[in-house]
């Protein structure tokens, strides 16, 4: 089931931002600590946070695979993968339903970006750093003839002191048309995506863009990007 467990937690926070980021599995049969064979129902946040933790640890152990463990990597750039890979379908009791596939609601990432499922396909990582209002960042796309989709995600850290900093999420086609935002203003992250339909999206270098709305102190963003060819979602 793709619904909210009516225990869990929702937002916004008392400083404004939207809650919950990402949502984890719960009530799955696992195993169990009494025997070598034994399992068990798992339920609540001690079933859902193993879920995340482990979805963490894999796209970290890969980010050193593939950087021979640089020293630039950060828990940031986990965080900005697991928020794009969101399945962005999560029904919400006495809300919206469907998140991500309403016109004018999606991209406001006002409830979170669901429960997750792991990139596949090739994707691209790494760290911008905004200054001013107006600031742009852009991530060149090379995206293949038939691939079935973009998903893009972005996310910055701020202490409670700090002045909050809007950043938005911007992918444009090769034509630098805007075919996906995200701009909800009052969180700490954003996640877009691109459907390709049936037939796929057109080959050609598209644009992810890092966009900074209301800046007012230098800030480091993290960012992730798939470019999947099987098993899309809006």
């Amino acid at each position: 089931s793709s619904d909210v467990c009516s225990y869990s937690s929702r937002g916004p926070t008392t400083d404004g931002r939207y809650k919950p980021d990402i949502l984890g599995y719960t009530n799955y049969e696992s195993s169990s600590s009494k025997g070598d064979t034994d399992t068990t129902n798992m339920v609540g946040t001690s079933g859902a946070a193993p879920t995340i933790a482990a979805m963490a640890m894999l796209y970290n152990n890969r980010f050193e695979a593939l950087t021979g463990f640089a020293s630039w990597l950060s828990p940031g750039h986990v965080y900005a993968a697991l928020i794009a890979s969101g399945e962005h379908t999560t029904k919400w009791e006495g809300s919206y339903n469907n998140i991500g596939v309403e016109q004018d609601i999606a991209h406001l990432n006002i409830e979170g970006v669901g429960r997750p499922k792991m990139a596949l396909g090739p994707y691209r990582f790494g760290t911008v750093t905004l200054s001013n209002d107006g600031d742009l960042a852009e991530i060149d796309l090379d995206v293949p003839a038939g691939a079935c989709g973009i998903q893009a995600a972005i996310w910055w850290p701020e202490d409670f002191a700090d002045a909050h900093n809007d950043v938005d999420l911007i992918i444009r086609d090769p034509e630098n048309d805007v075919i996906a935002s995200a701009d909800s203003g009052n969180s700490v992250w954003e996640r877009a995506s691109v459907d390709g339909g049936s037939s796929g999206l057109a080959g050609g270098t598209y644009k992810a863009q890092i966009s900074g709305y209301d800046v007012s102190s230098e800030q480091q963003v993290y960012y992730f990007v798939n470019l999947p060819e099987t098993n899309c979602w809006g």
